[in-house]
């Protein structure tokens, strides 16, 4: 008969042994998901890893807790927004620029657009506010002071009341990364709103001729591409002694973006799935729920979708993301966690942490709307991310590969979630967040 976790976690610290998870099998997960390619939303190898983690938790004992088997399904729309033959000119009084190239111009336009010397209206952020839509239907719309626009739902949703037929953001001091942010994909789950035209242009001479005395613009874009899919997240549910007790969602994404996610984030699928084996002769007074979220990189898809239709009552997440690759200088084997002191999550952290042998330290508080532990904490559930440290080289980049982790502690670190996640489920007192202005965002939230 297998012996309880505890009692090995307990034994191996006595004998200063290797723990519970074993580092061969880490790294046969881990390649298993980065063999099958970029797990990008959606595609093809994205599908197969989610019948892979199915066919890992079934293997592991752990029950179907989807409404489709292991399967959680959401209807999604993707919209890519084509970059070909993007450019923009502004004529005015000081002369004419014309605006084209990747580096230059970002394009989210909703038809091809073919615009020559059209009166342009110019305003800012703060003025949209006060734009009578009379004078912006179907016309040009300059929104100087732009900064990453288009990811602010309520401003994208002002200019759908505007209902420019364009708007021009002109970026004046800032980086590449601004216009490459109004280029991304963008998801919608179910039916798809109207997506305003948009482009923006990175130009110290576009700007240099903006003045409200009259510009008009040309500009040339061609329309978004569109594919509707299943997002699938895949739950297996380790049953609890006590039903009336909210569940424990450990859980990592399985997607990837712009490589094979070894680290980011095979390394904290691969941890689940060695944690729920571990764990799964244990019978817990809380249920365990082991969640493979799908759509992580394109704004937390997944995990967002599940925080809304839960498929059962939680009461705490407990979050595993690039936990494979340890910033450089990085001694002995340390985990970061964050939020760790937003809530009684740390005493039971801690706790796991003496009995593994493992250090654990806060993770910079910027890092915790970063993760999937997010949308629990927005309807008021207690959540943290753990990681062997978000800054680390090569993230979204075809060189994070399975041979760059370092197994033997992730294995370690895997040892003190697993540790934690036991004591939180066989604890009948659900955790609490502490009462500091970091967490009065989260506290009383539904």
């Amino acid at each position: 008969m297998k012996r309880p976790l505890l009692s090995l976690i307990f034994a191996a610290v006595a004998l200063a042994e290797p723990g519970v998870i074993d580092p061969a099998a880490l790294r046969a997960d881990v390649r298993r998901l980065c063999d099958l390619g970029v797990r990008d939303t959606p595609s093809l190898a994205s599908t197969r890893a989610a019948r892979l983690i199915a066919e890992q938790f079934a293997a592991a004992g752990l029950e179907p807790a989807g409404d489709n088997g292991y399967f959680q399904d959401a209807l999604f729309t993707r919209r890519d927004f084509s970059q070909a033959r993007a450019e923009v000119s502004v004529k005015a009084s000081g002369g004419t620029v014309r605006v084209a190239g990747l580096a230059e111009v970002g394009a989210r336009c909703t038809e091809g657009l073919n615009i020559t010397d059209a009166p342009a209206v110019l305003t800012t952020v703060e003025g949209l506010a006060r734009l009578d839509a009379g004078k912006t239907r179907g016309r040009v719309l300059i929104v100087e002071g732009s900064d990453y626009l288009t990811t602010k739902a309520d401003q994208m949703g002002r200019l759908r009341e505007l209902a420019p037929r364009l708007t021009v953001l002109p970026i004046c001091g800032g980086g590449p990364s601004q216009v490459r942010a109004v280029r991304q994909p963008e998801f919608t789950e179910g039916e798809p709103h109207k997506t305003p035209s948009v482009i923006a242009v990175r130009s110290a001479e576009f700007c240099g001729l903006l003045n409200p005395d009259g510009v008009t613009i040309s500009a040339r874009c061609a329309p978004y591409e569109q594919r509707t899919f299943a997002l699938r997240n895949v739950l297996g549910m380790l049953r609890g002694s006590d039903p009336t007790l909210p569940a424990l969602i450990v859980s990592g994404h399985y997607d990837s973006r712009g490589g094979p996610g070894g680290n980011d984030n095979a390394s904290g699928v691969a941890a689940l799935l060695e944690i729920g084996r571990a764990l799964s002769t244990e019978r817990p007074k809380r249920t365990i729920l082991f969640a493979a979220w799908a759509g992580e990189e394109w704004g937390l898809l997944g995990s967002q979708h599940f925080a809304e239709h839960l498929t059962l009552p939680v009461a705490v997440n407990v979050n595993l993301d690039t936990t494979g690759h340890w910033p450089a200088g990085a001694t002995g084997t340390a985990a970061e966690v964050t939020g760790l002191e937003y809530s009684t999550l740390g005493e039971a952290f801690t706790r796991a942490a003496e009995l593994t042998g493992v250090q654990i330290r806060p993770a910079a508080d910027e890092y915790f709307d970063k993760s999937d532990n997010l949308p629990f904490a927005q309807r008021g559930t207690p959540a943290v991310t753990v990681t062997a440290g978000f800054r680390v080289p090569d993230l979204h980049t075809a060189k994070d590969t399975a041979d760059r982790l370092d197994y033997e502690r992730m294995a370690r670190l895997a040892d003190l979630v697993a540790t934690a996640a036991l004591m939180i489920a066989n604890n009948p007192e659900p955790p609490r967040w502490r009462e500091i202005p970091a967490t009065e965002k989260f506290r009383g939230a539904r």
